[in-house]
């Protein structure tokens, strides 16, 4: 086990999992025969029924999104290696989901590109329950936000609040006389 994990620079904290002590014990119970998974085995099979367990889970928000609605929150990031890339969250009264990402990296983010994105996002979580969109204060989002309210007069849209502060915030320390007070502490 030792050589194992430090052959492998397996993080150390993986045997706090609780899914680790688990596998102990199938290895304990297994018939001294039995041969571990290859790694095509692992990385097609168990990786496919990991992929439909969390479907399984999300589909059991849905319920509550039909009863309660629900917000959808947009996020976009760019790696160390400049990848483009869009977060997708769901929000409602239990708790925010996360539903998928897109790798815009090689995409022109266009306020239709983006409208067309957030459509469908929508569409797969289901038009019925969403009521509410959340981006950040970007022209091109703007512009999405007037293209997506056209066709979905029922949707509210805001701007991320947090990026309304780290804006102004921006702004702020551009100041001169901000600038030369911060230099001084």
């Amino acid at each position: 086990m030792k050589k194992f994990m430090t052959f492998n620079v397996i993080p150390l904290n993986v045997v706090d999992s609780p899914y680790y002590h688990g596998m102990i014990i199938e290895i304990v119970e297994a018939d001294p025969r039995v041969k571990g998974p290859t790694p095509y085995e692992i990385s097609h099979g168990y990786l496919d029924m990991e992929v439909e367990d969390c479907r399984d889970y999300l589909k059991t928000f849905h319920n509550f999104w039909d009863e309660y609605d629900c917000m959808v929150m947009y996020d976009r990031w760019s790696t160390q290696n400049r990848r483009s890339l869009i977060n997708f969250l769901v929000y409602s009264l239990v708790g925010t989901v996360f539903l998928k990402f897109v790798d815009a990296s090689d995409k022109f983010k266009s306020a239709k590109y983006i409208c067309n994105l957030m459509e469908e996002v929508i569409d797969e979580i289901g038009e019925h329950r969403v009521v509410h969109v959340v981006t950040d204060n970007g022209p091109n989002y703007k512009g999405a936000e007037k293209l997506l309210m056209q066709k979905r007069r029922h949707l509210y849209w805001t701007r991320c609040a947090a990026h309304c502060i780290d804006l102004m915030l921006r702004d702020i320390v551009e100041d001169v006389e901000i600038k030369v007070t911060i230099l001084r502490s």
